[in-house]
């Protein structure tokens, strides 16, 4: 399978979730990949949202609320963006 593009504001990423290999962990909240910016050619994480969770607007908000954080600390994972995708949500960092 091809890899997935997110269009988000801030890059485009891609990542291949049908890749197990790509699988970098799995929690309560969702599902995380090893993914790209395709322009900078940087490596990033995405986490997928569980499908079972959107359906919880609350859930949803915290998730864009966790995007949305931009604290500048070496010991913190930075947030790069938020990409809503039919109903599925993608967080990077």
């Amino acid at each position: 399978m091809p890899d997935i593009l997110l269009r988000g504001q801030h890059g485009t990423y891609a990542f291949n979730p049908y890749n197990r290999a790509n699988l970098l962990g799995e929690g309560g909240m969702g599902r995380v990949f090893l993914g790209v910016n395709v322009t900078t050619r940087r490596r990033v994480a995405v986490k997928v949202v569980h499908k079972e969770l959107t359906a919880n607007e609350q859930v949803v908000q915290r998730a864009a609320r966790e995007a949305s954080l931009q604290f500048n600390h070496p010991n913190l994972v930075k947030m790069l963006d938020f990409v809503p995708v039919n109903g599925i949500y993608h967080l990077i960092a």
